[in-house]
């Protein structure tokens, strides 16, 4: 006898198996109200015990190809209890433990067992039925919560009579049986072998209405199946992957292939040219599925990587109308852009061939992945060299892979945080050795800032529920985290894999999305990317994991943990079979296949192979001190902690490294501090005394201070504070991310070159050279008698008094510029508004774009000052002469 357990088994069915060909898979779904309940299996003598039942002589009539096989197991419950729902007053929501919700709406909210058997691929069900049933009548005094109507989450204002509307017509009986099954095929995501599924849903209470119902204490379910003769078993070869692209990007895509073989991963490359010339089918994608086919059947592979984005390898658009925005597909429309096509191999997906694909209601419909398919969403040579060199670089190391950030919102906007009640119900699943970051918008800590610069820090995965759109994410009312952002952001080699609950955040068939801009970013953005490619539907408060968007993020979470996959594509190939599974594509929601439309827009952009196994350091060294003087000393691939650390006049080089000190680090004469590739954690601060500190492609998760002639060069790296204490200490930014700067005296010097910082300011009033360039600065910037040049850049404002100011090609939300001070305005975007007081100096601005211009007690026509326009656009004018003049 075999017992599979699957990742998320909370209790353990036990099954006898007639032959060793069959495995069950306890459900994982339960209440997360109450504890599980055993659920147990009894031999024939009603010992609880392994079963040593012999099978019944059986009545099917067999087919002659087929060998007949049986298998039993028995489930018991408790009698049911009702709890009074936390949403809506008047309700009361029945428990009865090892079970999941069945929602129908408007139809009471009864509990579902869900049991999956996995059986060989060439095995045929032929029969599931229930012998020796014990059941009870139960009278209850109040009314059971009806099931709620499913949300688009694209939505902000719910009215809960809209939610929870109870079925006009009258039942006497629901469910109306107490069993029913469902057979799909597919690849078992964590032996990568084919197989047969036989899900059977049991029903363990019924309502008969007029307050009375009936519940199941145990019940027997018997099974007869049969294995066929005349299946053909598949090839099985040295090959696991084909990277499928365009003739356009074909030189990238054989790079791809060799850095997959010299990984271990055998990968071959076909252009779509090449299959379109060779295969088969009614349109250009039917013939790269039959490919994938025959790559399956000969070969036996088992991953699909698509190189390309839509224009390169087209994806399918299948029939999945919801009743939202049907007829407006910029908005949404009836078809959901998929690759789940290229996974699912069974059936056409349009078998009365009307090129209404996928579509539940007349086509054959498996769903379960058969091939574990992921889109690396390039568009050309540009961006398929930048996911290259992410891919080669990529390495999941344990001191920083080990981490997750939790994003979550009231999502609804009815008091009940769904996004957040989601990211608690998902903690439950994150092993307790991994560090957890929470971003709540009922907490207060969700600010666009405080989002960028955590996810600058580098996480192995990130969830985010809540709102969203092609080109964003709402993580609040009126705050919105955008593509450019995504773009932007520089946790470099530190990558994670991000999935969003989030309606849009995927779309790739016909627009540029936030997803692919996470995946596509050089300098850092994501891995990997599972999100929608449409609008996404979920259910309020609690039961947001009752379902549909929320119920695939929490799975996914689930399935990101467990020990049993491996690679990014299991993870989404197991999450695609749960859904299916517990929820069957061709049930409906008032009409609509809201299940089938989740599970096919839920896509994944990035490479499907990717190891997302955590690498331990080798070599972990403990010290009460690491102190050198005189001394050069190289840590390198290792973890080492101390209590303190101190530099003299020596070189300390850290090189793919984890440093962790619990007191501090101090760097003085002419010490050298050369940080690559490396995390520091250091508990008080890293002070640097006139020495000199180069930090490459690493997080410091410490506060820096300079002093003396000290300078700090930071490159594609995050630090979490700088302080200077001196006249001229200098930092360098490039391509780098600092959550706040201050500085403690006056004369410094500050550069940032493809930066990022939140906050800084400058205490003193004498000369402060401050240099931006290509840098993203979402800060108000505040300059007194300073020289400010700023290049290529993004400020939300900048406030300058009696000092020299140069913008060009850069985006500004606010200037304000008070006395003796010259501002000049090249090739820029100052979006919001400028305004001008007591200025006695003069404002050019070229080639540029203002939204509001406001100048105050300005001289505009004497020699104190000039403003100068040239080949710019500006769209209001606001001139204060004086108290008595106006000008528009």
């Amino acid at each position: 006898m075999v017992i599979k357990l699957r990742r998320e088994v909370v209790i353990i069915f036990l099954l006898l198996i007639i032959t060793s060909s069959a495995l069950i898979i306890p459900n994982s779904l339960y209440s997360p109200t109450t504890a599980p309940q055993e659920v147990s299996l009894l031999n024939n003598q009603g010992n609880e015990r392994y079963p040593t039942i012999r099978p019944e002589p059986q009545t099917v009539k067999m087919p002659r190809e087929l060998t007949l096989r049986g298998l039993r197991y028995t489930l018991t419950f408790r009698e049911p209890m009702f709890r009074q729902s936390s949403i809506i007053n008047g309700y009361w929501i029945p428990i009865v433990p090892h079970t999941v919700y069945s929602i129908k709406p408007g139809y009471p909210l009864l509990p579902v067992n869900i049991s999956i058997i996995e059986l060989p691929y060439n095995a045929r069900v032929l029969s599931v039925n229930i012998e020796n049933m014990e059941t009870n009548f139960l009278r209850i005094s109040y009314k059971v919560l009806p099931s709620p109507q499913p949300l688009l989450i694209f939505n902000t204002s719910i009215s809960l009579r809209e939610v929870f509307v109870p079925a006009t017509n009258n039942f006497e009986k629901y469910p109306s049986d107490f069993i029913e099954y469902r057979v799909f095929s597919g690849l078992d995501p964590f032996t990568l072998e084919r197989k047969k599924f036989l899900v059977i849903y049991f029903y363990p209470m019924i309502y008969l209405g007029s307050n009375m119902i009936i519940y199941v204490k145990s019940a027997e379910i018997k099974i007869s199946y049969g294995m066929s003769t005349r299946f053909r078993a598949m090839s099985e070869t040295n090959l696991s992957a084909v990277i499928i692209t365009s003739e356009a990007l074909y030189s990238e895509a054989l790079m791809l292939a060799r850095l997959k073989n010299s990984s271990g991963i055998s990968a071959i490359v076909r252009t779509v040219e090449w299959i379109y010339s060779r295969y088969d089918g009614r349109d250009e994608q039917e013939k790269i599925r039959n490919f994938i086919k025959d790559a399956v059947e000969k070969y036996g592979i088992k991953f699909v990587i698509i190189f390309g984005d839509s224009e390169h390898v087209p994806a399918r658009d299948v029939w999945v109308p919801d009743g939202a925005y049907d007829y407006d597909p910029e908005i949404d429309g009836s078809t959901v852009t998929t690759d789940l096509y290229y996974a699912d191999l069974d059936y056409t997906w349009d078998d009365n061939n009307d090129g209404l694909w996928g579509d539940p209601a007349h086509d054959r419909i498996d769903g379960v992945p058969d091939v574990i398919v992921g889109r690396i969403p390039v568009s050309n040579e540009t961006e398929a060299l930048a996911y290259l060199k992410k891919l080669a670089t990529y390495k999941p190391l344990s001191d920083w892979f080990d981490t997750v950030l939790l994003i979550g919102t009231d999502t609804f906007m009815t008091g009940w945080p769904e996004g957040e009640y989601l990211s608690e119900y998902i903690a439950q699943f994150i092993p307790e050795n991994i560090s957890v970051t929470k971003l709540y918008e009922t907490a207060g800590n969700l600010t666009l800032s405080y989002l960028i610069h955590t996810l600058n820090e580098g996480f192995g995965y990130i969830n985010y529920g809540g709102h969203g759109d092609v080109d964003s994410w709402i993580i609040g009312l009126s705050s919105i985290y955008s593509m450019d952002n995504a773009l932007n952001q520089l946790n470099g080699w530190r990558l994670p894999v991000i999935f969003s609950m989030a309606c849009l955040t995927a779309r790739f068939g016909d627009r540029d999305s936030i997803g692919e801009a996470f995946v596509l970013n050089p300098k850092g953005g994501a891995i990997g990317y599972v999100g929608a490619t449409r609008l996404a539907w979920g259910f309020i408060g609690e039961m947001v994991i009752n379902g549909l968007a929320g119920e695939m993020s929490w799975r996914f979470s689930k399935n990101f943990f467990s020990n049993l996959t491996t690679s990014l594509g299991q993870v989404w190939a197991a999450t695609i079979s749960e859904y299916i599974e517990n929820h069957p594509p061709t049930r409906s929601y008032v009409g609509y296949y809201l299940d089938w439309k989740t599970v096919t827009e839920f896509v994944l952009l990035g490479d499907p192979t990717i190891s997302i196994v955590p690498i331990r350091r080798p070599n972990t060294t403990e010290l009460t001190s690491l102190e050198a003087t005189n001394a050069k000393v190289l840590i390198e691939d290792s973890l080492l902690r101390a209590n303190w650390a101190y530099l003299r006049n020596a070189t300390l080089e850290i090189s793919d490294a984890t440093l962790v000190i619990s007191k501090d680090l101090s760097a003085e004469e002419n010490s050298h501090l050369v940080i690559n590739n490396s995390n520091l954690y250091i508990a008080e601060s890293i002070r640097i005394y006139d020495s000199s500190v180069i930090i490459r492609d690493s997080v410091i998760d410490a506060p820096i201070e300079l002093y003396g002639d000290a300078i700090l060069e930071l490159v594609n790296s995050y630090v979490a504070r700088v302080i200077m204490h001196s006249t001229t200490a200098r930092i360098i930014a490039i391509n780098s991310s600092i959550q706040a700067a201050f500085s403690m005296t006056h004369d410094a010097e500050i550069s940032v070159n493809e930066g990022l910082i939140t906050y800084m300011n400058f205490s003193s009033t004498l000369g402060y050279a401050f240099v931006a360039n290509n840098s993203y600065l979402l800060i108000v910037l505040n300059i007194s008698e300073a020289s400010v040049n700023i290049t290529s850049s993004i400020l939300s404002a900048i406030y300058i008094s009696n000092a020299e100011t140069r913008i060009k090609g850069s985006k500004i939300g606010k200037i304000i510029i008070k006395n003796s001070s010259i501002v000049d305005i090249e090739n820029s975007d100052v979006g919001v508004e400028i305004f001008l007081e007591n200025i006695s100096g003069e404002l050019e601005l070229r080639r540029g774009r203002i939204g509001f211009l406001n100048l105050t007690d300005a001289n505009i026509t004497g020699y104190d000052s000039v403003l100068s326009i040239e080949n710019s656009l500006i769209t209001a004018w606001h001139l204060v002469i004086s108290a008595s003049k106006e000008l528009e």
